[in-house]
């Protein structure tokens, strides 16, 4: 008999000794995009000193409540000041997986 399974989309990640659950669907992709462009749009300003490093860590924050969930920024760096260097470990860290998800699942996660 043919069979249908729904595909399971959910990327499980232990960051900092916490348990997250992602959900890598459509949704996501759209709000990563709009991240991305204020990634890019920050790194521009740090680069020319136009923005500080604690301003990138807010937007780290940002992505990071989005991507895990509330109170997800204060669960990772709750042992830890959070520093710009950290927050993009981390958050290079959560894209992998997600992009690691995405090709596996192929077109069909779009």
């Amino acid at each position: 008999m043919n069979t249908f399974e729904f595909r399971d989309h959910t990327v499980e990640l232990c960051i900092a000794g916490h348990d997250f659950s992602l959900i890598c669907n459509s949704d996501l992709v759209d709000r990563l995009q709009i991240h991305h462009k204020a990634l890019v749009d920050m790194a521009n300003r740090l680069s020319t000193g136009d923005t500080s490093g604690g301003e990138a860590v807010g937007l780290c924050r940002e992505i990071l409540t989005d991507s895990l969930g509330d109170g997800a920024f204060a669960r990772i760096f709750s042992d830890r000041e959070p520093t710009l260097s950290d927050c993009s470990d981390v958050l290079l860290f959560v894209f992998g997986k997600m992009e690691e998800q995405f090709a596996r699942a192929g077109s069909e996660v779009c």
